[in-house]
């Protein structure tokens, strides 16, 4: 992983630079996977209900369909930040809407304040507590196999990697009977 955070791109796609209030950020997890997310200031409601088709067919048609890797093409978002709150039926029809991009919208007023600590809970979890330990429940019992995957790091793997772990523990576990 080469960032362990969101951060701000400085030049957004030429047929985006004239976009007003938009920001584009990135999480590269390598140099050809990247989760992206724009991010776009509106005032009021009728400016989200109006605008947001158009912005997403521009996404992406001039900048999803640039990109390389399918990762980072299916990992693409576009965040609404709204100073007004937008009714339950425009929000659904827009975060229901998944042509192109996924899409999010916040009318809380905390989003834009702190707009990388937002997307980085939001898309990436980094508000899971992952070292409270969860209370053992004893009926739970693991496989020689699953304790082996588990202690692994085994998420680090490439799918070739990954195949062949798995081979290699069943036969280890065939060779343990």
């Amino acid at each position: 992983m080469i960032n362990n955070s969101f951060y701000e791109i400085e030049q957004l796609p030429e047929l985006l630079q004239e976009e007003e209030n938009l920001k584009l950020y990135s999480f590269d997890l390598d140099e050809e996977n990247k989760i992206f997310s724009f991010v776009k200031t509106i005032s009021t409601h009728d400016e989200l209900e109006s605008s947001w088709l158009d912005l997403t067919q521009v996404i992406g048609t001039e900048f999803i369909c640039e990109q390389s890797s399918d990762f980072s093409r299916w990992n693409t978002y576009l965040v609404f930040i709204s100073k007004e709150k937008i009714s339950q039926d425009v929000r659904s029809e827009i975060e229901n809407n998944k042509i192109f991009v996924r899409k999010i919208i916040s009318d809380d007023g905390n989003f834009n304040i702190h707009v990388v600590e937002k997307l980085n809970v939001i898309l990436l979890g980094f508000d899971i507590d992952t070292s409270r330990k969860k209370d053992v429940d004893d009926s739970l019992i693991l496989s020689n196999i699953s304790e082996k995957i588990i202690s692994s790091r085994y998420s680090k793997f490439n799918k070739d990697d990954k195949a062949n772990f798995i081979s290699l523990i069943i036969n280890e576990n065939k060779h343990e009977n």
